[in-house]
């Protein structure tokens, strides 16, 4: 750690902190326990609940996240993945680290317990302790299999949002831990097969370092299979319908499908290609209806122009690893054009949720502007030369899809709420 003392530390600045509270992950654990209160009840989550419930399990989140940040401040020194951090860079003392940490942890379970309810406090009390402790404290340390147990910390944020507004504990709230702790190892052993030698300086016992690389990957495939029959309880239990069932085997065979190629390609970064899209879930009537299959048409001509722009910039590796992608069998030029051409196909696929009258003008403006930058972007690419500018490509086209989905929400409940989905 940095060892100069307090008074020769520049004062840490708001993003600091806000960096110790692992904003990302908090996001995704936020993401998840919104998902838990929308399933938790037919009607609209009450505001103050909404609200309240998600800041209180958001600031204990952070809080353990800070914990994680004080505990492992030796080994964040070690791994380029971490070495930038607040505390293993000095920018933040241990002492502030606590205090910050103690405040934000009090303040979320006292909103919980308050203006939630005491069941909800209790359980994230518990996944606190059991993720800033247990977890970081002692399994990360002591066994391959700390993701394993620890994950089931990091599982709870479902439960805890259905929690909030039920004050219970449901069944179909611990099926949706279950899917959460089942993602977990094939998750974060892809990312430590892709960090193993990192893990090994720093003396961590993560499966690929102690049990090798192909006994690793041979865990996450099993994991994977693993996944997708959980997944799939949400449906045979009656709690979703059609529409998940499909979703969900899209997804999980999709997951399989990377931790086989993981399984046969060598080196790490095959690692970083096995971490797929987070499993999402989705609230439905039952039913498959006309307008959510436009949803799936438009990511379903989004995915090739995405991730045919990466392959582009990772051209080298995929023919490395003997991945037969469009840029590696056909070259960069055929699959600029084809580029081209997907990002036509999406503007018009994109503007059909007006046209069969699902959304309104502030979407179809959205859309097309959308739309046309996505085009530019894939123009600079078919006449640039080398792989940055499939970067640049594929990264507007996460802001696209994303951008999209925001205006569709905000079209649907600002505009046309009168005539739903």
């Amino acid at each position: 750690m940095n060892t100069q003392s307090d008074a020769n530390i520049d004062p840490a600045g708001w993003r600091d902190y806000l960096e110790l509270c692992k904003p990302n992950v908090v996001a995704l654990m936020i993401l998840t326990s919104l998902i838990g209160m929308l399933l938790a009840t037919d009607q609209m989550v009450p505001f103050d609940v909404l609200i309240l419930g998600n800041l209180g399990i958001a600031l204990s989140a952070g809080a353990a996240a800070a914990v994680n940040h004080i505990v492992d401040q030796h080994v964040d020194e070690l791994m380029a993945r971490t070495s930038n951090r607040p505390i293993a860079r000095g920018r933040v003392t241990v002492r502030q680290a606590i205090f910050f940490a103690t405040a934000t942890g009090v303040s979320g379970l006292f909103i919980l317990i308050i203006f939630i309810n005491p069941l909800t406090a209790w359980l994230t009390l518990g996944s606190l302790v059991g993720y800033a402790f247990i977890y970081t404290m002692y399994l990360k340390r002591a066994t391959p299999q700390n993701i394993v147990i620890g994950g089931l910390a990091g599982a709870a944020p479902p439960l805890l949002g259905w929690t909030a507004v039920t004050g219970e504990i449901h069944h179909n709230a611990l099926l949706l831990v279950l899917i959460i702790f089942a993602w977990t190892p094939p998750h974060f052993w892809a990312l430590a097969v892709h960090r193993k030698d990192e893990y090994a300086k720093a003396d961590i016992p993560m499966l690929p370092v102690t049990h090798g690389e192909k006994y690793t990957k041979i865990h996450i495939f099993l994991y994977t299979l693993i996944l997708l029959v959980v997944s799939v309880m949400p449906f045979l239990t009656g709690m979703l319908g059609w529409l998940y069932l499909v979703g969900a085997l899209s997804l999980g065979i999709g997951f399989i499908f990377w931790s086989v190629i993981m399984l046969y390609s060598e080196g790490g970064d095959s690692g970083m290609k096995a971490a797929p899209p987070l499993l999402g879930w989705t609230a439905v009537t039952g039913e498959i209806h006309h307008n959510a299959l436009l949803l799936v048409l438009i990511i379903f001509a989004w995915t090739p122009p995405h991730f045919w722009a990466l392959a582009v910039h990772r051209k080298d590796e995929y023919a490395k690893a003997d991945i037969p992608m469009l840029p590696v069998t056909h070259g960069e030029k055929y699959t600029k054009i084809h580029i081209f051409l997907y990002t036509l196909i999406l503007l018009v696929v994109s503007v059909m949720p007006f046209l069969t009258g699902m959304l309104g003008w502030l979407y179809l403006v959205g859309a097309l502007s959308l739309g046309i930058g996505f085009i530019f972007w894939s123009v600079i690419m078919l006449y640039s030369e080398g792989g940055d500018s499939g970067m640049k490509t594929f990264n507007y086209s996460i802001v696209y899809l994303i951008s999209l989905f925001c205006i569709m929400l905000l079209d649907h409940y600002a505009i046309t709420s009168s005539n739903p989905f």
